[in-house]
């Protein structure tokens, strides 16, 4: 578990995996904690707290991102298939959660570009 603390703690984005050992090869089946760079708050304790009962959930590690390289550290050996399905759910995890706000910023980002573009002087010659 030093290793995943290390991990934890060297990465700007982290999570703790928790899966259930009734049945790793279905996704629903997996619980992401938020570590960084916002740790999980009451609410969002509360609603996994809700969720846990009878899944058999344990931890198994930290995955974070290092860039854009994902990072994990395990507390034990998983299976190839495992390995895939908490790939799976953790892009799955990311996409969730960036992907309404990278649309809203690039949005916003065509919209200053064209603005900024409008602003600038023409070119061309007139005759």
């Amino acid at each position: 578990m030093a290793v995943a603390v290390g991990i934890w703690c060297s990465l700007p984005f982290a999570i703790c995996v928790h899966y259930s050992t009734q049945n790793i090869r279905r996704a629903d089946d997996i619980e992401f904690i938020p570590l960084k760079p916002s740790p999980a708050n009451a609410a969002t304790l509360a609603g996994i707290a809700a969720r846990w009962p009878g899944r058999g959930l344990r931890s198994v590690g930290v995955i974070g991102l290092c860039g854009v390289t994902p990072c994990c550290a395990l507390k034990e050996p998983l299976e190839p298939e495992q390995v895939s399905v908490l790939t799976d759910a953790f892009l799955a995890y990311l996409h969730a959660l960036y992907c309404d706000r990278i649309a809203v910023h690039l949005e916003q980002s065509e919209i200053q570009e064209l603005q900024r573009m409008w602003s600038l002087n023409d070119p061309r010659i007139e005759a």
